[in-house]
């Protein structure tokens, strides 16, 4: 049971995703930009044999990091993103 770090998680554009690849299947996070200023996380996905390892996590922290970067509010339509933004005091 390998748990990848996060700097391998890579942010694909053009499938609007954050992805981790772990034993060969992916840990998503899923985006949409409704305008310039906004990034909407909508959807993770953890395959059913990755799950309570912390790499949903992962994919998250990444995508925050970004929207930080990039100076966009973050809209959290996943219920998860959702609940890491209140741990975090963001919500």
């Amino acid at each position: 049971m390998s748990t990848a770090p996060a700097n391998e998680v890579r942010h694909d554009e053009s499938a609007q995703a954050f992805v981790l690849t772990v034993d060969g299947e992916d840990v998503l996070l899923r985006y949409r930009r409704p305008d310039d200023s906004h990034i909407d996380y909508y959807s993770t996905f953890t395959p059913t044999s990755l799950r309570g390892r912390g790499l949903a996590r992962l994919v998250v922290d990444a995508g925050l990091q970004y929207a930080e970067q990039e100076q966009l509010e973050v809209i959290p339509s996943c219920s998860y993103v959702a609940k890491i933004l209140e741990r975090l005091g963001q919500a």
